[in-house]
């Protein structure tokens, strides 16, 4: 299973933690395209998302010519929006920390019955 698809499924975490997770794991330049792809979320939604972001200052814009996506570029808060998720959010459900999803792609699922 998908380390996002697996945080979706077991944390509650929303679109807007997703996108800042997922900006994490790429080096905090992203485009709308990529998120549509990789979190499975619709082109308009996550291009909502980032545009709110942005004008919160989270993020900045950067153009490029033609029909090519803009791409997102994350600032130094979005160090302490990580912290934040994994506090709030990630580790009291999953026992993930940041330095250990940067590594993860795939999640293998074991259940224990008692």
């Amino acid at each position: 299973m998908d380390v996002f698809e697996f945080i979706k499924k077991y944390c509650p975490v929303g679109n807007g933690d997703l996108i800042i997770l997922y900006a994490f794991k790429k080096g905090w330049k992203i485009t709308t395209i990529e998120i549509k792809e990789r979190l499975k979320l619709s082109y308009n939604h996550a291009y909502n998302i980032l545009k709110k972001m942005e004008t919160a200052g989270f993020c900045k814009c950067i153009k490029r010519g033609g029909k090519q996506a803009d791409i997102y570029e994350f600032n130094g808060s979005g160090k302490y929006l990580i912290k934040r998720i994994f506090e709030r959010k990630i580790m009291p459900y999953v026992n993930i920390t940041p330095e250990e999803f940067l590594n993860i792609e795939e999640v293998e699922i074991a259940l224990k019955f008692s």
